[in-house]
């Protein structure tokens, strides 16, 4: 606590202590004035006396003068005789306040030699944060840059500062773009299998890379697995894909057709092709059709992705996020769009995520690897379309070595 703190805090004490002070200084003055006063009068009446009884002879004036130097002899018995009970008590209180206000000035002396050592270790601290910006438009980009993959290098041109005995890590906030293709990179396969005359044959399928309706989604499913049918002189109608406005639900049938080199079946399995299972509103379990029937899907059909998550190989596991991948995730961030036309998602760490203190041994740390997945079982790259990121850091670092030895 600083002196100023204090004496803002004390000044009614204070204020109070030297308001009694100077009254008790001025009662007890008064009191001794009063005194010395009522003692001039009696010494005037006792001249006046003196001059009454003139013709008495000079033994009695020897005698009266005598009186009178014993009494100025004893003047301060007589004066310290005649305080009064109140002015002893003034008396006392007045050594107590002093007692006090002694013990307050060392107080004080204490404290200001603490805040001087608080002031040094300001500027002394054994362990100190830095906010890093990081951001893919500060990385150089060429054909193969992909702004969901890309490293950071500490002491180059771009990010002239190095950051050694690093001690923690953590994300503050970040900014991400959400792709406007519901179909990108790694999310556009669908496997698939079909039986004809007994016969089981295997084969897949990769939607165009684009965004869609429920509508166009459904048709690109049923023009790509129809090629599949043709190119392998298959006799079929087909299948029929339909998608459904109000329950945004789809249902899948086979055509039957009289014909020994028809499909009798179609397996669609959706667990190989989890990213597009949401979209079509089918669990990862196999799906399997029969000529003459349908299915329809038992969830409504999400376009949208749910999250991504930061991975960076560069921090230990300990200042990470467990997973069931045991990926080094610094965080998991939502997708969240509020509007059709919002193109990006901001994120911001929890403020009760600031009091945990994961801290690693010391490393020096050269390099950042920038790594966005998407929320897939296995682990895809979010297909970005090379949309601009940019991350807040919050970097630990240990100033006081000696800790180390």
């Amino acid at each position: 606590m600083s002196i100023g703190t204090l004496i803002q805090k004390q000044k009614l004490n204070i204020g109070a202590s030297l308001i009694s002070f100077v009254s008790l200084f001025i009662l007890y003055h008064k009191n001794k004035y009063k005194q010395g006063k009522s003692k001039n009068k009696q010494g005037k009446s006792k001249n006046k006396d003196k001059k009454n009884n003139g013709k008495k002879n000079n033994d009695d004036k020897k005698n009266n003068g005598d009186k009178n130097n014993n009494d100025e002899n004893t003047e301060d018995s007589i004066y310290t005789e005649s305080i009064t009970p109140n002015s002893k008590e003034i008396l006392l209180a007045t050594k107590v306040f002093s007692h006090e206000m002694k013990k307050l000035s060392k107080q004080i002396a204490k404290l200001s030699t603490k805040d001087t050592n608080n002031i040094k270790n300001l500027f002394n601290k054994d362990i100190i944060t830095t906010k890093l910006l990081v951001d893919s438009k500060s990385i150089t980009h060429d054909d193969s840059f992909n702004t969901s993959n890309y490293v950071v290098r500490f002491g180059d041109t771009n990010y002239p500062n190095k950051y050694d005995n690093v001690i923690g890590f953590r994300l503050i906030k970040c900014s991400i773009p959400i792709t406007p293709y519901h179909v990108g990179p790694g999310n556009d396969l669908i496997v698939f299998s079909y039986v004809v005359s007994g016969s089981t044959t295997n084969s897949s399928i990769n939607l165009s890379q684009t965004s869609y309706t429920g509508n166009t989604l459904g048709a690109e499913l049923k023009a790509k697995i129809d090629a599949i049918f043709t190119a392998n002189g298959v006799t079929s109608e087909g299948i029929n894909v339909s998608f459904d406005s109000s329950t945004f639900k789809y249902t899948i049938s086979l055509e039957s057709v009289d014909s020994d080199n028809t499909v009798q079946s179609l397996t669609i399995k959706w667990g190989r092709s989890e990213a597009l299972n949401k979209a079509f509103g089918f669990n990862q379990i196999d799906t399997v059709i029969t000529a003459g029937n349908s299915v329809i899907s038992p969830n409504a059909a999400d376009f949208m992705r749910n999250f991504v998550d930061l991975v960076i190989d560069e921090i230990p596991l300990i200042a990470c996020k467990d997973n069931s991948k045991g990926q080094h995730v610094i965080d998991r961030i939502p997708f969240i769009q509020d509007s059709a036309d919002k193109s990006i998602t901001y994120y911001e760490a929890p403020e009760k995520e600031y009091d945990i203190k994961n801290y690693f041994y010391p490393m020096n740390l050269s390099q950042l690897t920038i790594q966005l997945f998407q929320d897939t079982e296995e682990s895809i790259i979010y297909p970005s379309e090379n949309g601009e990121n940019d991350f807040e850091f919050e970097l630990t670092i240990l100033q006081n070595t000696r800790y180390l030895n």
